[in-house]
């Protein structure tokens, strides 16, 4: 992707600002080469080992001039073709990692050497490259940094002094003497190089606000306590209930819907009908439960044969995926519906080894009806449009370790605080919100594993484990969304920072066109107006508060109309005679308004406006200067207008009208034809443009789309708003329980 020509142009200015910091050291570092080198001498252990030495400080003063130049212009290529990673290889060469055994030892050493350097000018100033990284991501068009991108970086100044001191002829023990002598004068010396790059962005309103420092969001952990407040005191009852009595609590709902749901399964066997879903869940004959008592009375008591077989089902799944990482779990299932039908038949062939494995004399009605309920609420799981593949195959490894809670603790479906309880809640809400399939290391995935290792691995019959893996899980997604909310704010910020800098161009463009129009201007004055006049102006238009109202604004409007004044000319001789007393003063005047410009060409573009100026009140090569107009000169500059979305289509419009009002913070899913979905949020709609941009789960932004394309793909079905339930999945699950076998009964 080329780079915008306002980003080159400052990328530019901090290669010169780079360039000047580091002339000085490596001045330095030649003249300590000499008492190095003759220190070397000294100690050398042979007469030939002396004038080893002797010849190296010779060699290095001849070739001193083409060792900077080399290490300068290799340097230069990391701004000129950024983002690229240096060379690896010796000069001349291209060497990717798996050729670095055809490398020879000694440069195999030098480059070793080189970046062991450069590795600890990297840790000395990781937060000053942290921050160069973002800043840098905003110039390549939001796609991230490595450090080894960084143009005039720790790699890149490692890289080009490699191969700088490999293009002289000089020994290899001379060689690692240079490496040593730059890692102490110029690497060891240049922090504040970053400093000083930082602060060039910053100045080109690149991420300005940016802070080093991991602070804790204020209010962050208030309001996810609210919203769990109010999630659990949100009555679980289905529509199809009686309303509840104003005084029930929540666990008198839960005890209430748990029964209801107890007597329909009872219902459903009494009458000989088993669904497809209960076959699965492989459920026994059971007796008729008491009217309206459910299950609480029969649930009472623990039975021991059962728990025992249900351990010894959970000890052979923990044997099975205890040596499994993340990496390997993902290569060692299909993520597909196929997927997820074995997954159904595996949950049910789970629950038909429990049964088959005990006594039915020993079963009680009330164990069948746990067995089969937890059965359906992972089924429910497995359905979840919105719970990633990946997801439902780790959180299906709860099962059986669910059910044991479920038999020990009838709380689990009764109490919506229950530790294990609020614990799935939230690994199903954390596994639709912060697990991306593409990219599984970066969310909450690999956390979500370790739990669920923890929980098949330790969980014996004390349900009091769920509550210390319950506190580590909330801390975990806790400071995923508090980065989540960095990256994204930095997102928006370098957003709204793009378009007021493209707003500001274009005002300035517009009036720079008005002062041109219809005049015949020589090249080097519509430069200097276009290219450095204008990166004044718009200057102040992004940091005056009046804008193009402010005084400043004026006073360099009107110094731009005297630049053209001062070089109008024509085939009879000047229009606006200037004498060389105003062309000075106003040359004077040029010079202290850009001043504080970092532009590279701005001495180079100065000078070829102020010949003309001078050529023209002296009145001389004024048939030159004349010849010298182009046609063209007369026509306002092109500018980048805001991007005006066209009319739309009639059948879009009610879509674009609940666009309008759509929330930021929406996600939407995303599914063209033959890509996999993918799933971003609404972060930020431009004023201007009427632009939306989305985020990922961690905050990076993921497109940039018209209103109008929203809309399309929308009506076209390539793109739907996800309406998350607010409600835990535990209470989801039981309420959609209810309602399917309420239908059937």
């Amino acid at each position: 992707m080329a780079l915008a020509a306002q980003f080159r142009n400052l990328l530019e200015a901090c290669q010169e600002m780079e360039f000047s910091h580091l002339r000085p050291l490596v001045d330095r570092m030649f003249e300590n080469a000499d008492v190095a080198l003759l220190d070397f001498a000294e100690k050398a252990e042979s007469n030939q080992a002396q004038s080893l030495f002797f010849d190296a400080m010779n060699e290095v003063r001849r070739k001193r001039g083409q060792l900077e130049q080399f290490f300068y212009t290799e340097l230069k290529r990391g701004f000129d073709e950024f983002p690229s990673r240096p060379r690896n290889g010796p000069p001349g060469t291209d060497a990717s990692a798996d050729q670095l055994t055809l490398v020879d030892p000694q440069t195999m050493e030098t480059m070793v050497a080189t970046q062991n350097a450069a590795g600890k000018l990297t840790s000395r100033t990781m937060h000053r490259i942290f921050a160069l990284r973002q800043r840098l991501a905003v110039l390549n068009g939001g796609a991230a940094i490595e450090e080894n991108q960084i143009p005039g970086g720790p790699a890149w100044l490692g890289a080009a002094y490699q191969h700088a001191v490999e293009s002289v002829e000089l020994d290899h023990k001379v060689r690692m003497v240079f490496i040593a002598l730059f890692d102490k004068y110029v690497l060891g010396r240049a922090d504040t190089l970053f400093d000083e790059f930082n602060q060039r962005l910053i100045q080109a309103e690149i991420l300005p606000n940016l802070r080093y420092e991991v602070r804790k969001q204020a209010g962050s952990i208030e309001i996810v306590e609210k919203e769990v407040d109010n999630n659990e005191a949100e009555p679980t009852q289905p529509a199809a209930t009686e309303e509840a009595e104003p005084l029930q609590t929540p666990s008198e709902l839960g005890d209430e819907l748990f029964g209801r749901i107890c007597e329909l399964i009872s219902g459903r066997r009494g009458r000989g009908g088993v669904s497809a879903t209960t076959a699965r869940a492989g459920a026994g004959s059971v007796s008729a439960l008491n009217p309206g008592g459910g299950c609480a009375a029969a649930t009472s008591l623990t039975n021991p044969a059962l728990v025992g077989q249900i351990s010894t089902l959970q000890a052979g799944r923990q044997r099975a995926c205890a040596e499994m990482s993340s990496d390997d779990f993902i290569e060692n299932i299909e993520i597909d519906q196929l997927f997820i039908d074995q997954l159904q038949h595996t949950l049910s062939d789970e629950r038909q080894k429990i049964i088959g494995a005990i006594d039915k004399k020993n079963l009680s009605a009330a164990d069948n009806d746990i067995i089969e309920l937890v059965g359906m609420m992972f089924e429910y799981m497995l359905m979840d449009e919105h719970l990633p593949n990946l997801v439902k195959a780790l959180l299906s490894r709860l099962h059986t370790p669910l059910l044991k809670v479920a038999v020990i603790d009838r709380d689990f479906f009764t109490h919506q605080g229950h530790s294990a309880r609020k614990l799935l809640n939230d690994m199903t809400a954390a596994g639709s919100r912060w697990v991306d399939e593409s990219h599984i290391e970066r969310g909450i995935f690999p956390k979500m594993k370790a739990i669920v290792d923890r929980v098949l691995h330790d969980f014996k019959e004390d349900v009091g484990l769920f509550d210390q893996l319950l506190e580590e899980f909330i801390t975990a997604v806790d400071e995923l969304n508090q980065r989540a909310q960095r990256v994204e704010q930095r997102t928006n910020e370098a957003a709204i920072g793009q378009e007021k800098l493209q707003a500001a161009r274009n005002r300035v463009q517009q009036e720079l066109a008005a002062l041109m129009q219809g005049q015949a201007i020589a090249q080097a004055a519509r430069d200097f107006l276009q290219r450095i006049l204008a990166d004044k102006m718009t200057f102040i238009l992004l940091r005056a508060e009046q804008g193009d109202e402010s005084a400043e604004w004026r006073q360099t409007v009107t110094l731009a109309t005297r630049v053209i004044q001062s070089v109008m000319v024509s085939e009879t001789g000047r229009e606006h005679p200037f004498t060389q007393s105003d062309i000075a003063s106003l040359q004077q005047q040029l010079r202290s308004a850009t001043a504080s410009l970092q532009q590279a060409d701005k001495e180079k573009t100065l000078n070829a406006l102020f010949a003309l100026q001078n050529d023209i009140a002296r009145g001389e090569n004024l048939e030159q200067v004349v010849a010298t107009l182009d046609d063209r000169a007369g026509e306002p500059p092109v500018t980048e207008a805001p991007a005006v979305e066209p009319d739309s289509a009639p059948q879009l419009q009610p879509m674009l009208k609940q666009l309008k009002t759509t929330p930021f913070g929406t996600w939407f899913e995303f599914q063209q034809p033959g890509k996999e979905k993918t799933r971003a949020k609404l972060s930020w709609r431009s004023s201007v443009t009427s632009k939306c941009m989305f985020v990922d789960q961690m905050g990076v932004k993921a497109a940039v789309i018209s209103m109008n394309d929203l809309a399309q793909s929308l009506f076209d079905g390539e793109a739907r708003i996800i309406n998350n339930d607010k409600k835990p999945f535990v209470d989801r699950a039981l309420s959609a329980i209810y309602r399917m076998l309420d239908h059937a009964a």
